[in-house]
């Protein structure tokens, strides 16, 4: 695909002012009127459309947009019932542009609007005053050709229906440059097969083509020494055509090639045309009525568009130093490959409209050195940020998102290869990063179950202040049919409600190497609901309680920090939470539970139906939570009640290797009954004091994009509980090494990390 970047968008004239939209598809260019006013009747056509010296208008089928409506000219119409005052001559093409004019020159009581639902229009109230309106609509397909319905005292002056959109077939060589492109027979040496009716530019390319029709012997030869742009020296002279492309080295028009030797040659078709990089002006003058209206546009090949608060929206052109002023005119002209440069400065939100390729991305981004200068700002008006809807292969990268109200931040659906790295993004009334396969809503309580996402990057960002009380505010949102996901190396804080939350029909996730603080209430959450959840695995990631959300002005205390649940009220038949691994985390200081696997039902409560199945829970270290007097660091409500056990919900559950402690005494573990079920496993899990180096160290943040942090220190020392606790097969993979990538040992100490102090 070629796209194009307007020098000119917008052309004002005496009586009539037009927008034209540009673009080019697999060689194709389709124009189409964006806005239009004229004055007066106001007939369309194209005049003139020019590319690289190339006069293109006789490639436009009906240039000159031929009148539809069979009277022009209805006059006065007086009826009390609906009448039909305007008719098409032909049934309008589904989706095609067309420009609807008319002029009233008289009105008493009357309405005025398009024709009913079976025609091609909706039935849409038009304007009634005196003058001359204009509308641009979309046909839709069908055999009602009834345009405009009256009921009351009209007159109108005319009645113009009118295509507004032409396609033009694009070349991708320029004008031929051979003065005599059959020179017939050649017979003398030397003798010149053609001169060239302007001299080449040295560095481009040529296409250099001619057909040998007849020999009887002799040659071809060119040479920048005998006054040829080029020096190929020999050229094909056997019969047949011949077709090459050759680099110009010096303006010499004095002849493409020459005859060498003795004999006779006859050859015919001689071409030399410029080849068309993708660099070259394009012109298109629009007529309406009397009214002529130039469009230059440029075309271009894959590569980078800049865009900058100082840029302009007129004469931009996306250079670096003609920048757009706004994204939504780079992305009018972006193709995939393309890069993106954000430069310093405040931008509204916009959507993402062209993806990439497996070779060529699309990434809207900052020059290096200005990383999240770049500012995307909501301004409190309600909706999103940056909307990736039904695209794909988009890279965001290192921007600032913030003030977005009603909606999330970054939004995505139904694409795949979508990457957001490096973004600051706070003050969000939603999510900061929504990640939805299609309607969450629509995907659980239907029967639908299908993967709609697949392979989605979200990495490095900073996240904070998702605020708004009561409203789902999951920082990281992922969600309805969803698969192949990496959420890594985020810092997740001072948030109302959750931080990583994946539910509602997620498969094949990695969540790791995360920061995750001052979330209200849940870290980390895994939520079926009435669809699944399955091979997800959860670790190396640190979560702890407190925090402060700055816009609401809350310290956020933090209740749980992983959380498991199907949250899945009703049927619940084909609820399913499988192959979970949650292993190497850092947990400490929640106010309730460092770890929470529980039914979470409502209206009605939780239903034992569904299936849990493949938890691992292992190698974690929980340290300090039950900060209400009233919790555990780790617990399993609802999982070994007796529906649950009676339905057979849960198989294969275990608790292996993990440290759960709490200085000054306490209960660590909630849910003892489980061990008493045969598909529960807790064993070699260490409740005593593990001696660790320094777990009560202050968190201690420095400023700064994702600053460095300093934790407390969870090695454990000589003469630990945990030293050695476990068996060869806790340790198997992908539980082999710890958080810090050390590969356990055999038997491997219990807790996130194998290492001691």
């Amino acid at each position: 695909m070629l796209s194009l970047g307007c020098d000119i968008g917008e052309v004002s004239a005496p009586r009539a002012r037009a927008v034209l939209n540009l673009r080019v598809t697999d060689g194709t260019l389709d124009l189409s009127i964006a806005e239009l006013v004229a004055h007066d009747k106001a007939p369309v056509s194209l005049s003139s459309v020019m590319y690289a010296g190339n006069d293109l208008l006789g490639s436009v089928i009906e240039p000159d947009s031929p009148e539809l409506v069979i009277d022009p000219n209805p006059g006065r119409v007086n009826k009390t019932w609906a009448y039909v005052a305007a008719t098409a001559s032909v049934g309008l093409v589904q989706d095609q542009l067309y420009v609807l004019q008319y002029e009233i020159v008289d009105t008493g009581p009357v309405s005025l609007f398009f024709t009913d639902s079976l025609g091609p229009w909706a039935s849409t109230n038009l304007n009634r005053n005196v003058g001359v309106h204009t509308y641009l609509l979309r046909g839709r397909a069908g055999t009602q050709t009834d345009i405009v319905r009256v009921q009351g005292d009209i007159t109108f002056g005319f009645v113009s229906l009118k295509r507004a959109e032409w396609s033009v077939a694009l070349p991708d060589r320029g004008p031929n440059l051979v003065a005599n492109p059959d020179p017939e027979t050649l017979a003398l040496p030397e003798q010149i097969a053609s001169p060239l009716l302007e001299e080449p530019e040295i560095g481009e390319d040529y296409e250099l083509s001619y057909t040998v029709e007849a020999i009887t012997s002799g040659g071809l030869f060119a040479n920048t020494t005998s006054g040829a742009p080029f020096n190929a020296t020999s050229l094909p002279a056997t019969v047949g055509t011949h077709t090459m492309t050759v680099t110009a080295e010096t303006p010499h028009a004095g002849a493409v090639m020459r005859m060498v030797g003795s004999g006779e040659m006859t050859v015919s078709n001689v071409s030399f045309r410029k080849v068309l990089k993708g660099n070259d002006a394009l012109t298109v003058t629009l007529m309406v009525g009397d009214t002529e209206l130039p469009f230059t546009v440029r075309t271009r090949a894959v590569g980078e568009l800049h865009v900058a608060p100082w840029g302009s929206a007129k004469t931009g052109t996306g250079a670096q130093s003609s920048p757009f002023k706004t994204v939504a005119q780079a992305m009018a002209v972006a193709q995939p490959g393309d890069t993106i440069y954000l430069r310093p400065g405040v931008y509204a939100p916009f959507n993402v409209t062209v993806g990439g390729t497996n070779d060529n991305r699309t990434t809207i981004t900052t020059l290096p050195g200005e990383e999240r200068q770049a500012i995307i700002d909501g301004d409190g008006v309600p909706g999103g940020g940056i909307s990736i809807y039904g695209v794909d292969h988009v890279d965001i990268l290192n921007l600032t998102i913030r003030n977005i109200t009603s909606q999330s931040a970054v939004q995505m659906g139904g694409g795949h290869h979508i990457r957001v790295e490096g973004c600051q993004i706070h003050t969000i009334d939603r999510s900061a990063i929504l990640c939805h396969g299609t309607n969450a809503v629509a995907y659980r309580d239907g029967p639908d179950s299908s993967i709609h996402m697949t392979n989605i990057l979200i990495k490095g960002n900073d996240c904070y202040d998702c605020y708004r009380v009561g409203a789902g505010n999951e920082v990281i949102s992922v969600a309805a049919g969803v698969s192949n996901i990496i959420i890594e190396d985020n810092d997740i804080h001072d948030s109302l409600q959750y931080g990583i939350d994946l539910k509602v029909g997620v498969q094949d996730a990695i969540v790791r190497r995360n920061r995750i603080w001052g979330v209200k209430e849940h870290g980390i959450y895994l939520d079926a609901a009435k669809k699944f959840l399955r091979r997800i695995q959860v670790y190396d990631n640190w979560v702890w309680g407190p925090g402060r959300n700055h816009v609401a002005n809350q310290p956020m205390l933090g209740l749980n920090g992983i959380a498991l649940a199907r949250e899945a009220e009703g049927d619940a038949s084909q609820s399913e939470l499988s192959d979970i691994n949650i292993y190497n985390n850092r947990v400490f200081g929640m106010l309730q539970q460092g770890i929470l696997a529980f039914g979470h039902g409502s209206n009605g409560g939780d239903q034992p139906d569904g299936s849990i199945s493949n938890i691992r829970i292992r190698f974690n270290t929980v340290y300090d939570c039950g900060k209400d007097g009233a919790r555990e660091e780790l617990r399993v409500a609802d999982w070994t009640s007796g529906a649950y056990e009676t339905n057979g919900i849960v198989t294969s559950f275990e608790v292996i290797g993990n440290i759960l402690y709490r200085p000054g005494g306490g209960t660590v573990f909630g849910a003892q009954a489980m061990i008493n079920n045969p598909e529960f496993t807790y064993e070699r899990n260490v409740t005593a004091d593990p001696l660790f180096a320094n777990p009560d160290r202050a968190v201690v943040i420095l400023d700064g994009f994702l600053p460095v942090i300093e934790l407390p220190d969870f090695s454990i020392g000589a003469g630990s509980p945990a030293l050695d606790t476990t068996i060869g097969s806790d340790a198997a993979a992908p539980f082999d090494k710890d958080a810090n990538g050390i590969t356990r040992g055999d038997p491997a100490n219990a807790g996130a990390l194998e290492s001691t102090s």
